[in-house]
């Protein structure tokens, strides 16, 4: 069988609000920001954005969920989107400081040391730290 995926192009994350939550992916978290376009679809205007961690190939776009309501693709849902970090109690402090809500304090577990916190729409999102021997 042909290799006929090559990578993740993108993650799509529905938010409510497309500048606050840029505001927060990328002032807050330390995304960069990769694409900011306007377009107009259905009469309305809308942005194209794209934010990804510094050097990633792959980034998240900031979708406006009220394109995809007929898809059920709510703000809120928990993404599954894990965050490779260097220091998960850095993180957390770091966070705490800039008002972001931390739905799990760090913890560790066999497999590493987590916390879990919120984007401005409530999406959860993950920290994760490997720890020796996991």
């Amino acid at each position: 069988m042909t290799q006929m995926i090559k990578r993740i192009k993108g993650i799509n994350i529905y938010v409510t609000d497309q500048q606050r939550a840029l505001d927060f992916y990328k002032d807050v978290l330390g995304l960069e920001l990769r694409n900011d376009q306007a377009y107009n679809y259905e009469g309305k205007s809308y942005r194209l954005i794209v934010v990804a961690p510094v050097g990633a190939e792959s980034g998240f776009n900031l979708e406006p969920a009220e394109l995809y309501a007929s898809y059920n693709q709510a703000p809120g849902a928990f993404l599954g989107i894990t965050f490779a970090v260097a220091d998960v109690d850095a993180l957390h402090e770091q966070l705490k400081a800039a008002g972001v809500t931390v739905s799990q304090e760090p913890t560790t577990e066999w497999w590493g040391r987590t916390m879990m916190f919120t984007d401005p729409d409530g999406n959860q999102l993950v920290g994760w730290q490997d720890v020796e021997g996991a």
